[in-house]
């Protein structure tokens, strides 16, 4: 995965060294800008544990307010801001922890003691995160656009989710068990994200470098998130 972080950052680099030299107009944005873009995403966990057992979509949205500063007499410019990331792991596990304090996926019974099949509505983990990302971006004149850049988050929530039988006490009733601050989850994230898109409609792309789990207190897995990004406004 790293070697293929390189390899498109190299890319980058000579997709946009490529246009710097057959746009022999350049065009200048008229002024420093502000914009707020959205990001809706499915997250792909890696190194998941084997009793895992994930949704195929796992929705996120990211929420970011920008400014956009262009370098002179180029196709580039340089943004930041900051904003709201959240995560939605769907599954059909119990997260619980072990004897040794450690958060683990558990498996839920398939059947109650009177051979009623469990039923599980919704299981799922929910984590907020305030990002600072910044990019450096190239647009040309056709109105294609690319950002390559890094994203440094600071969780803000953290809530575990589980809806359907209450199988714990052996019971077909249905129950809804909310529990916020889940024990052992980084408190930082960060990695480095991709957007390429036309006009104001990016395919975006986040590769965490930091586990969901504080080491040794969870799951060591990690999210890539890949979705749209809109930022018209």
């Amino acid at each position: 995965m790293k070697k293929a972080l390189v390899t498109t950052f190299i890319l980058f680099v000579l997709i946009a060294l490529g246009v710097q030299a057959q746009n022999e107009k350049k065009t200048e944005l008229d002024k420093n800008q502000f914009k707020t873009r959205i990001d809706l995403f499915t997250d792909i966990w890696q190194d998941t544990p084997e009793a895992f057992n994930s949704a195929s979509i796992n929705r996120g949205i990211n929420i970011y307010s920008m400014y956009e500063f262009p370098i002179k007499n180029t196709s580039f410019s340089f943004q930041s801001g900051v904003g709201l990331g959240v995560h939605n792991l769907y599954f059909d596990n119990e997260l619980k922890k072990n004897d040794e304090g450690i958060m683990i996926f558990s498996a839920i019974p398939d059947t109650l003691s009177n051979g009623t099949g469990v039923e599980t509505k919704r299981s799922k983990i929910s984590v907020a995160y305030l990002d600072i990302p910044i990019e450096l971006k190239i647009r040309t004149e056709n109105k294609l656009r690319a950002a390559i850049g890094f994203k440094l988050g600071y969780l803000i929530n953290s809530l575990s989710k589980y809806k359907g039988d209450n199988y714990s006490d052996d019971s077909s009733s249905d129950i809804t068990i909310k529990k916020k601050g889940i024990d052992g989850i980084n408190n930082l994230r960060y990695g480095p994200t991709l957007r390429i898109g036309y006009k104001w409609i990016d395919i975006s792309a986040y590769y965490s470098l930091t586990t969901l789990f504080e080491e040794n207190k969870g799951p060591e897995m990690t999210p890539i998130s890949i979705g749209i990004s809109i930022s018209k406004f």
